[in-house]
């Protein structure tokens, strides 16, 4: 009788049909493990793309907030330096105490603040938004810088969406400009501080969840201390 030689030297014998049972488990368990390892390296993939793309979108946002504000800064910027220019005196004795001093104007010739008493005319509003500024020393009805007769068909642009309007600010700290985000997303942080990158260091501040609100712009014209 004719034995198997793996039986012979103490190795159970396997019928051959056991053999290739076995083979075929340890394939399917193979087979099994690539099928998830490319799954999860799929997924990586995936997620991979997705935080790209989204990394890529507030990149785009940001570049379009940033280049919105910046036109609009320089805008404001420009019409208030000709009001400047234009009229030197800044309006004289605007309190009609017989002197000029910081009591008309802490930056003279700089315009007011819209609801400064000295103002050379009503506006009629309490805050402080940029469209209400007004050239001291200008003739009668010819006081405000945008949107009023005499304004050379100047107009503000409309806000930026997710920002309120700009307002404007002159007092003993200097001359300055501000806008407001509603939100302190990543694009509009990415937006203001690439806009105040483009100034000098002292001319331009970015603060989050301050006193202005959650994303605060300020862009100074004058500035009486740097910190």
């Amino acid at each position: 009788m004719i034995q198997n030689s793996a039986s012979r030297k103490g190795v159970p014998f396997l019928p051959e049909t056991d053999f290739i049972m076995v083979n075929a488990d340890k394939q399917s368990g193979s087979v099994i493990f690539y099928i998830f390892l490319a799954i999860g390296l799929l997924a990586m993939l995936t997620f991979s793309v997705i935080d790209s793309s989204r990394t890529n979108s507030t990149a785009q946002q940001g570049y379009r907030i940033a280049e919105d504000l910046y036109s609009q800064a320089s805008n404001i910027q420009s019409a208030i330096l000709e009001c400047v220019y234009t009229y030197p005196d800044g309006g004289g004795d605007l309190d009609s105490d017989g002197d000029i001093d910081s009591d008309d104007n802490d930056n003279i010739p700089y315009p007011l603040e819209p609801n400064d008493a000295n103002n050379p005319a009503t506006n009629g509003t309490s805050d402080n938004e940029v469209r209400y500024i007004q050239c001291p020393g200008a003739p009668s009805g010819e006081e405000f810088i945008y949107d009023g007769v005499g304004t050379k068909g100047r107009f503000l642009p409309p806000p930026k969406w997710g920002f309120g309007e700009w307002d404007y600010y002159n007092d003993s700290d200097g001359v300055r400009i501000e806008i407001v985000g509603e939100d302190d997303d990543r694009a509009s942080v990415r937006g203001v501080n690439a806009v105040a990158g483009r100034y000098e260091d002292c001319q331009a501040d970015v603060t989050e969840n301050g006193a202005c609100g959650p994303l605060c712009l300020t862009i100074w014209l004058v500035r009486a201390t740097c910190p």
